[in-house]
């Protein structure tokens, strides 16, 4: 049971370093299989620590001799063996010899000069590139990228092929790349991946989505990343990155004719980078790929590939509800994951925000029809289940030291697990129901993408919990109330629409996988401390207890007698038996979910 669960270790402030979180533009690159780099100009520590994973050796030039100096302390000090700083009177004049590099990146200053617009630097530049080998740099504007085109144009180094992207943010690190040109892939950006939460970001993806609409996305568009590459064929092209051709032909995949766009959104390690690719000359993506930016979250790319697998096997639910996965491996120690993309919109877009919503309701009945299906009542006995739950206990109460009210309260709900004398059912679990993973298709059903937490045996009613959570702040939020607790305290530990649902819900989902009531009120509340052990990863140890789940579990155990008289918290230990609270008048979310269920 929870076997993803049960072997992460928790170690708070974990996830929170974004070391391998830039340079995200070497994805770009048709192979993350180099010889020797070089940079010039001086890039944080951090940044040529990351080209360096992805080199042989590396070396780094400057012609401010006090950079090259703090930056080669820098790397002594993390003792970066691959990596070389040398200090340069002048770009033009390199000490490196003749066809020697495979890439040659110029590090971009925000728009301060290109210093291969400085006389004779482009043609030594194209004396240091091997056959095959590419220079990459940033613009910032129409006269920058004219006069270093024409530089390297002139230095007769047979850099023949250029490669241009659109790039956003307009400073900083690369967040998205779009091929300059492809109006249609910067058209899909601007209205689902560069959608934002907050108005101001929303305004201006509509913007931007209108611009691209009418080709004059050039307007906003002025930051772009130019690959210049000798290939003997003249022009412009408009290709994925070789190395991702390569993978999906090993997994029986042609990616030949698909262009792509490429989201490396997020702060974190953890973050993956996304490629959206389209077939041909098509504006929606038909395939989506994933990748790690650093090796040690392979393990999320790798099960995701393996509960995918699972769940066709299986066919517990529609084929239609979860993504098909294509292929997956390794490459360069990093995971790669391909899978068909579900056609549909975002489910907060199409949400009617109201416990009544249908498309919450089908989200609600996709997980107790997946929870019926997948129940399996023999493969662990209630000791076994609250024997494994008691290390995510101990390790709650090692990382969160509750107070002795709390630690009590907590345990009692663990040994009522234990006690309990009622079959216990293991569910096929999505493990991050929020509303951000959920997709309204075209005929109105819904499906779950992003599958990096399922567990094959995972706990009844969590997904269910948190996806309800999830909406009533989702609700909460669109209304304009922005305070997680209040917005819980409000719609779940008082009468209202969301709590009848609620306590609906899971009735019906305790009859459908014949789940004992007397096990609702400890599955909630260790639902609660599962969410506060992966939100540690993400808060440093001063912030610890000012998280969403934390504050959450305190809240639910200060209010337990209210939370009581809502939820199902039932002593009876026949499967099924719960409180009815539908509503008298028969058009309650009740009858709204069997209406639902019937054309699922």
């Amino acid at each position: 049971m929870l076997e993803l669960m049960l072997n992460t270790e928790f170690i708070p402030g974990s996830n929170m370093s974004g070391d391998m979180a830039c340079a995200d533009w070497r994805f770009l690159l048709p192979s993350l299989d180099l010889e020797e780099v070089l940079c010039l100009r001086m890039p944080p520590i951090k940044v040529v620590s990351v080209l360096s994973t992805i080199c042989r050796r590396l070396n780094v030039v400057s012609a401010d001799p006090k950079a090259a100096e703090k930056l080669d302390q820098a790397v002594q000090q993390r003792g970066l063996s691959k990596l070389r700083v040398i200090h340069v009177n002048d770009y033009a004049r390199l000490p490196f010899s003749e066809s020697s590099m495979d890439l040659i990146w110029i590090a971009g200053a925000d728009g301060s000069p290109n210093p291969a617009c400085l006389p004779g630097v482009a043609g030594e530049l194209t004396r240091l590139l091997r056959p095959g080998g590419a220079v990459y740099f940033e613009t910032f504007g129409l006269m920058d990228r004219f006069l270093a085109l024409r530089k390297f144009r002139r230095s007769g180094g047979g850099l023949d092929t250029r490669q241009e992207y659109w790039l956003t943010p307009r400073r900083g690190e690369m967040r998205t790349a779009v091929a300059v040109g492809d109006t249609a892939m910067v058209r899909h950006f601007f209205r689902h991946v560069l959608f934002g939460r907050s108005f101001r970001t929303r305004v201006l993806s509509r913007v931007g989505e209108t611009l691209s609409g009418l080709g004059l996305v050039r307007l906003i568009a002025r930051r772009r990343g130019v690959w210049l590459q000798r290939s003997g064929t003249r022009g412009t092209l408009q290709k994925l990155p070789q190395y991702l051709v390569s993978l999906a032909e090993e997994g029986g995949v042609d990616l030949t004719t698909y262009r792509f766009g490429l989201s490396a959104s997020g702060l974190y390690n953890s973050n993956k980078v996304i490629f959206y690719l389209s077939e041909g000359s098509k504006e929606k993506p038909d395939i989506v790929v994933k990748m790690t930016r650093a090796g040690e979250f392979n393990f999320r790319l790798a099960n995701e590939a393996a509960v995918l697998t699972r769940l066709r096997q299986k066919d517990f639910i529609e084929a239609e509800s979860y993504p098909e996965l294509l292929f997956f491996d390794i490459y360069r120690g990093q995971a790669v994951l391909a899978q068909k993309v579900i056609p549909g919109e975002p489910f907060r877009r199409r949400t009617h925000l109201t416990a009544d919503c249908p498309f919450a309701q089908r989200a609600i009945a996709w997980i107790l029809q997946l929870g019926k299906a997948s129940a399996n009542t023999s493969a662990a006995t209630s000791r076994q289940v609250a024997a494994g739950l008691e290390k995510l206990l101990t390790s709650f109460e090692k990382i969160y030291k509750p107070s002795e009210d709390e630690r009590g309260f907590l345990k009692m709900q663990f040994d009522r697990i234990r006690s309990s004398r009622s079959a216990f059912p293991l569910v096929f679990q999505h493990g991050d129901t929020g509303t951000w993973n959920l997709l309204v298709r075209p005929n109105g059903r819904v499906a779950f993408i992003d599958w990096e937490n399922g567990e094959p045996n995972g706990m009844p009613l969590w997904d269910l919990f948190y996806f309800l959570r999830a909406f009533g702040t989702w609700i909460s939020r669109q209304r304009g109330d922005r305070d997680r607790e209040a917005s819980f305290q409000k719609n779940f530990l008082a009468t209202s629409p969301l709590s009848d649902l609620l306590a609906e819900a899971t009735e019906e989902y305790c009859t459908g996988v014949g789940l004992a009531t007397a096990l609702v009120e400890p599955l909630f509340y260790t639902c609660w401390v599962h969410w506060a052990l992966r939100e540690a990863t993400r808060l440093s140890a001063a912030n610890l207890h000012d998280g969403t789940y934390v504050r959450l579990l305190r809240l639910c155990i200060r209010e337990r007698d209210r939370l009581s008289s809502v939820l199902p918290f039932g002593s009876e230990s026949s499967a099924g038996a719960a409180i009815h609270r539908g509503s008298t008048n028969g058009k309650g979310p009740m009858t709204e979910m069997e209406q639902v269920r019937k054309h699922l």
